[in-house]
């Protein structure tokens, strides 16, 4: 469906994102759309990559630590290394 697809897209969006730091309120703004879009029966590979994209718009605060803690437990749910 459509919120999988926003997924997707956020994890492939995430390196142009990262060259482009300019863009950092609309990558927060689409991380969170994307992400509270989708439910519990998500991916979760595509929600914790969508999670690490997220989490680097926030650099080293403690909010983007918090989502790169959720990605890195949604990956170790599915063995992803």
């Amino acid at each position: 469906g459509v919120p999988s697809e926003a997924l997707r897209l956020l994890g492939a969006l995430g390196a142009f994102w990262q060259v482009h730091e300019s863009r950092e309120a609309e990558r927060r703004r689409w991380c969170e759309r994307a992400i509270t879009a989708v439910g519990a029966d998500a991916d979760p590979r595509l929600l914790a990559r969508a999670y690490v994209t997220w989490a680097f718009t926030w650099r080293w605060t403690t909010y983007g630590m918090d989502h790169l803690a959720h990605a890195i437990e949604l990956f170790r749910r599915t063995d992803d290394r």
